[in-house]
Order: C-alpha cells, then sequence, then structure tokens
C-alpha cells in the first residue's frame, strides 16, 4: 500500500528536525521576462517562493509551470534548469541548504493564499536579514531552526509536484565529482581556484574533465567562470560597487578582461545591470 502524501510529508518534517540542515544562502531577485539558467546540477535544497510573476521549471526532464503564490521544494543533485514566463518578469525568494545525508527527495509545492504568501514573504526576509547578520555560531543555529519552522508548515500542506524524484543524476555522479562541487561553490573567487579544484580532486586532469564534463555538462573551468559571472550579475544589481571592485571580488584583476568575459556569457555588457536611480 503506497504512502499518502501527508504521511511521507510528515516523515520528510520529523527527518528534517532530526538532521543538521546547512543554510548556504538565502537571497530574492527579480528577473526579467525571458531569463533563464543554463542546464546544470544543483548541489544545494533550494525551498523557493514565487511572489510575482511565473516560472517555468523543469526537473530531470519534467516541466513546471509555477505561478505567484506557488512554494516550492527542489532536492539537491537534480538536473534543472529555469525561465521566467511571458508577462512582466518573476520576483522570487529562496534558501539555499544542504543535507549532507542527501536523504530528502521529492519535489514538493504549495499555493498560498493572499495572507500566507505575505506572511511566508516576511519569514524569508527575517531569515535573509539573519543570514547577512554577524557570522557566529548562534548565528548558525538560529538560521537552522528559522528554516526547520519554515519547512515543518511548508511541508504540513505541501502537494507532491511529481512522484518521488530520487533523480538518475544523484546516483550516477562520482562522490569525488560530488565533494568538488561542493567545494568550487564555496571557493570559486579565489584566484587560483582551478589550481586547487585539480588538487582537492585527486583525479588525473583528463579523468577529472571527463566526469565533470558527464555531471556538470561542463568543464571545471566552464563552471568556475558559471559561478564567477552569476555572482557578479548578483553584485552589479544589487551594490553599488565599481567594476573595479566587483572584478576582484569574483576572481579577476583585470577589470577589461572581466568586462569582456560578462559580455560573452550574459551577451550584454556589465554596465547594463546598472539600474537608473
Amino acid at each position: 500500500m503506497l504512502a499518502s502524501p501527508a504521511s511521507t510529508n510528515l516523515q520528510f518534517a520529523a527527518e528534517c528536525l532530526r538532521k543538521k540542515l546547512d543554510v548556504s544562502n538565502v537571497d530574492r531577485g527579480f528577473f526579467m521576462r525571458g531569463e533563464t539558467t543554463r542546464d546544470e546540477i544543483i548541489t544545494t535544497y533550494r525551498f523557493i517562493l514565487i511572489i510575482d510573476g511565473e516560472l517555468r521549471y523543469t526537473l530531470d526532464g519534467t516541466e513546471f509551470r509555477l505561478r505567484a503564490g506557488t512554494q516550492f521544494l527542489v532536492p539537491a543533485w537534480v538536473r534543472r534548469v529555469w525561465t521566467t514566463a511571458a508577462g512582466a518578469g518573476c520576483r522570487i525568494t529562496w534558501c539555499e541548504f544542504d543535507d549532507p545525508s542527501e536523504s530528502i527527495r521529492g519535489f514538493l509545492r504549495r499555493r498560498l493564499s493572499p495572507a500566507e504568501r505575505k506572511n511566508e514573504s516576511a519569514a524569508y526576509a527575517s531569515l535573509r536579514k539573519l543570514h547577512l547578520s554577524e557570522d557566529n555560531d548562534w548565528r548558525a543555529l538560529h538560521l537552522e531552526a528559522a528554516l526547520k519552522v519554515m519547512l515543518t508548515r511548508f511541508l504540513q500542506h505541501a502537494q507532491p509536484a511529481a512522484s518521488v524524484i530520487p533523480s538518475m543524476a544523484a546516483s550516477t555522479i562520482h562522490p569525488r565529482i560530488k565533494e568538488v562541487l561542493r567545494w568550487v561553490h564555496d571557493h570559486f573567487a579565489e584566484r587560483d581556484a582551478l589550481t586547487q579544484l585539480m588538487q582537492v580532486a585527486e583525479l588525473s586532469p583528463n579523468y577529472l574533465r571527463g566526469l565533470f564534463l558527464d555531471a556538470a555538462l561542463c568543464t571545471p573551468h566552464e563552471y568556475i567562470e558559471r559561478l564567477r559571472l552569476r555572482h557578479a550579475r548578483y553584485l552589479l544589481r544589487e551594490s553599488n560597487w565599481q567594476m573595479k571592485r566587483i572584478a576582484a571580488e569574483v576572481g579577476y584583476d583585470d577589470p577589461l578582461y572581466f568586462s569582456r568575459l560578462y559580455r560573452r556569457f550574459w551577451k550584454y555588457p556589465p554596465s547594463a545591470e546598472r539600474r537608473p536611480a
């Protein structure tokens, strides 16, 4: 006899409360019509709320159209790509977290009432404020506790958006590549990130490149560059830093070289990200 969604969610909630969940990022953003990510493996769980607009979110080849007021949980180690749907753009807020045991599975979603959407948006804002506060041991505990409260509330009402997804990607990725992918997300902005990555992997360059292409659909160098340029876009949109400082922050000493890479990757110059006051 198959377990009901309610009993499965109860089990997920109990697991979340028992496990140590490491919050790595809490953010919000507005994405213009037609913006998209590349097809990639994500290494952390994504707990997302669509505030306005609509997303087309594809997980391991299955597409979901998610509207404003939808809150959803994406498991780690799935292949995903998302695109903002037609309209005025999409505003979302999200939390990225890690469960080292990787036992929480499935893509779940929940439709919120206007009042619930307002309350959950405020909860994400509080979580983000805590994430940006002074880094200490108490901050980490408070972050974990606040996330677990939000997840428990979500799981009480969430429905499976598809059958539970153990993800073919998760089962076929080489264990060393998982470690490397986690490492590079923490160290991509360092000047010698690629050299360090090769040392961390403890694999021959050709073997590492082949495994990396299978898992991430790009080379280690391209993956590092992708992370750097995405973080650069965030800094251009969310800060008033000068271009030279942003280039240095993401690992490039030459602002002109950074600008050329940015234009090649995003198809427009970094100056285009600066919104008029």
